[in-house]
């Protein structure tokens, strides 16, 4: 394990490598040389077909931030992204004698993460921290990034891919998750309402993290501020609510991914809600802003209670000023709360004929096949 670690430009030489992390995607080690630590990590090829690409993708992505994190003025912009260590021929990676693809990062001291989130205020500055990142990302020069895994987060490709499980039942599964198969396609049609809006140049394509979970934020072990975003390795084109489904989707609850009884806890979606909003601030559209809770909006089944938020507002207004995610902008109530007049949901371009009509007729014949 040390041959891949040689050949980066480490301070002294490496001592043995030990594995370090939860991940479950790339093998990741840490090393000490020269009495500073690293992180030396294999790309899975099985996941990312395209390795050298993804690292042009983190070349860009850790070089632009860091120039906007000295232009924000932080003295310490290397705990607040991460650093690349380049070999010794002056590259980022290196392959060993198998073909693997290596890389090497500065390792981030004094720092922690989360796999759930053990209040609202670490919800809320985690979420904060992904909003933020997007915000920093968004005047990223051209050309785009590069789709590192193609279709992660196409909601109608998803779909699709449910209907070929449901028509196969490989595993004779479909009958004893009849229930939650049924619950989710009563909705189907909201699966490609975010990729149909981009195609018709309603939502804006930027550069999106794309697994963003709470233990991707570094937090300060001493005042538990977020310090720096990880796991950059899908960092690539897509939508700012398609970060943010991924982040409610695994940062609402307490339980396991995998729990078959997964509970809700509202107060953590409103403090993703808050924090999502302030870190990306004016970057959002307003169709964004507004699809980002689509459940408060009117007919839209259960509305989230106002009661268990304090009384609070769920989604404040953009921050004022020249400064994104800085200001302290006046709070509005929620859609449907008193005060606040009713607007009819933004259905864009979903009509009869178009792809939402297409997962209609794809949920009628789900639901017989699991009858």
């Amino acid at each position: 394990m040390r041959a891949p670690a040689a050949a980066f430009a480490l301070p002294g030489p490496p001592a043995e490598p030990v594995p370090f992390g939860r991940g479950h995607i790339n093998a990741t080690y840490r090393v000490e040389a020269g009495g500073q630590a690293f992180l030396l990590q294999r790309i899975n090829p099985d996941v990312f077909p395209d390795p050298e690409g993804l690292m042009a993708n983190l070349e860009r992505v850790t070089e632009y931030l860091r120039g906007r994190l000295v232009a924000e003025g932080f003295a310490d912009p290397h705990r607040r992204g991460l650093t690349l260590v380049p070999t010794r021929e002056g590259r980022t990676w290196v392959r060993d004698e198998g073909g693997a693809l290596w890389r090497c990062l500065v390792f981030i001291e004094g720092t922690c993460s989360l796999p759930k989130a053990e209040s609202a205020t670490q919800a809320e500055t985690a979420a904060f921290a992904f909003g933020n990142f997007l915000r920093r990302l968004e005047d990223l020069p051209a050309p785009p990034l590069g789709e590192t895994i193609p279709h992660f987060h196409d909601g109608r490709r998803r779909l699709e891919d449910l209907h070929r499980a449901l028509a196969s039942d490989a595993f004779n599964r479909a009958r004893e998750a009849r229930i939650e198969i049924e619950a989710l396609l009563q909705d189907a049609e909201q699966a490609a309402l975010l990729q149909d809006l981009r195609e018709h140049g309603a939502l804006p394509l930027r550069p999106t993290h794309q697994d963003t979970k709470l233990d991707n934020v570094l937090l300060d072990e001493r005042t538990g501020e977020a310090l720096c975003v990880v796991d950059l390795d899908t960092v690539m084109p897509g939508l700012a609510l398609g970060d943010f489904a991924d982040l409610a989707r695994s940062a609402c609850s307490a339980a396991a991914e995998d729990d078959t009884h997964p509970r809700v806890q509202v107060e953590l979606f409103a403090a993703l809600v808050r924090g999502f909003d302030r870190g990306l601030g004016a970057g959002f559209t307003a169709l964004e802003r507004e699809l980002l809770v689509p459940a408060l909006r009117p007919g839209a089944g259960p509305a989230l209670p106002h009661g268990p938020l304090g009384g609070g507002p769920l989604l404040p207004h953009p921050p004022p000023g020249p400064e994104p995610g800085a200001g302290t902008g006046a709070a509005r109530p929620p859609e449907g709360a008193p005060g606040r007049r009713r607007r009819a949901y933004p259905r864009g371009p979903l009509r009869p004929g178009t792809v939402a009509e297409g997962a209609k007729r794809g949920t009628r014949r789900a639901r017989l096949a699991c009858s």
